[in-house]
């Protein structure tokens, strides 16, 4: 019974002997790959992130050019009124006879 029980246990050694090889290389490259996953997937988050953040900067960018944009066509309208204003006067002024 010892015997056999050796013959096993030796049997079992050397075919996990053997099979290492096999199977090591197996587990080395899955680990790789794991890895490999991870670093592309952390790669596909970080340009995520900077699309997302040249967006929001875009956005911001389209919010200035549109406050600068009505801070002039304000100003324009500003100064149509002023000048027409100055017409009224002139007009009003000019009609007595009176100029300036």
């Amino acid at each position: 019974m010892k015997k056999n029980l050796l013959k096993v246990g030796t049997i079992a050694g050397l075919v996990m002997a053997i099979a290492a090889p096999a199977v090591l290389p197996n587990v080395v490259f899955a680990q790789a790959d794991i890895r490999q996953e991870d670093r592309r997937v952390d790669r596909q988050a970080d340009r995520q992130a900077d699309r997302q953040q040249d967006r929001q900067a875009d956005r911001q960018q389209d919010r200035q050019a549109d406050r600068q944009q009505d801070r002039q066509m304000d100003r324009q309208q500003d100064r149509q009124m002023d000048r027409h204003a100055d017409r009224q006067v002139d007009r009003h002024t000019d009609r007595g006879g009176h100029g300036r």
